[in-house]
């Protein structure tokens, strides 16, 4: 089934794109990208009111993560979290960027570059969750002195960092083709293009900062919810185009007869 779509002063066609789709998939992206911000949020506010400032009176990382047994699950679930999150997020956009056109380089490798970036946040949860398990229990067995055991956690520190600056690598390469790509596939509009091009910088200049915490990746996490919210303000226009009704809200048409009513998309805002 094909759906006539407006792209600037053209129109063209969205192949495969059933009727009605379009503002759901919008729903569903914003929802993703608003999840995923939403966990990382919910991340540092859970282990501070289980934790507290109580990990600085640790000299043991073993004896610490023993006595806070649950922070593993809690970090687990919060940072699944934001890598689903931010897979629906990039799975419903690449459906509308596709969908709006021919496959391309770009158009694939934004799908790609989005799927590994969400991906580094569940392979996160998945290391977070490590010392957690029985084999994190036997460090203090397998290693008694307590500078070595430390140096144990240490490493897996540095492994979790390690996955988070990926994240940054590829949510910079998504950020990058999705203000271009869908910009040009008219999947959002030149506010969100703009705002893109912001966060993406912000991601490249943690990599211009030697021996600086990953904070970087912010940047990725922050378009995130600028996306999400973006993406549900035109899913509300799209749906009156589906409906039949004009985009601008307006509860007359121009066209009283209906003739005009698969040609606009729904696309403006952001």
């Amino acid at each position: 089934m094909t759906e006539l779509t407006s792209h600037g002063a053209g129109v063209i066609a969205a192949p495969g794109l059933p009727a009605g789709s379009r503002h759901r998939l919008l729903r569903t992206a914003g929802i993703g990208g608003i999840v995923a911000f939403g966990s990382w949020v919910l991340q540092p506010i859970l282990v501070m009111l289980i934790v507290g400032d109580k990990w600085a009176s640790y000299h043991s990382q073993w004896e610490y993560f023993h006595d806070f047994r649950w922070n593993g699950l809690y970090e687990g679930i919060t940072f699944s979290g934001i890598g689903v999150g931010m897979l629906v997020l990039v799975i419903a956009t690449s459906l509308l960027v596709e969908q709006a056109g021919a496959p391309t380089v770009g158009s694939r490798l934004l799908s790609l570059f989005g799927v590994f970036a969400g991906a580094m946040w569940i392979l996160t949860a998945g290391v977070t969750f490590a010392p957690f398990t029985s084999v994190g229990h036997f460090v203090k067995d397998l290693v008694p002195e307590v500078a070595d055991q430390n140096a144990v956690f240490e490493a897996m520190g540095l492994v979790t960092t390690g996955l988070l600056m990926a994240f940054e690598v590829f949510s910079l390469g998504w950020i990058v083709l999705f203000a271009v790509v869908a910009r040009r596939r008219g999947v959002i509009g030149r506010v969100l293009a703009v705002l893109a091009a912001v966060s993406a910088a912000g991601v490249f200049s943690g990599f211009l900062m030697p021996f600086a915490p990953p904070w970087a990746s912010l940047g990725g996490l922050g378009f995130c919810l600028i996306a999400g919210i973006g993406l549900l303000g035109k899913a509300r226009g799209a749906r009156r185009v589906d409906s039949g009704l004009p985009a601008d809200g307006s509860r007359k048409s121009d066209d009283p007869a209906g003739f005009g009513r698969e040609v606009a998309t729904g696309s403006v805002g952001a």
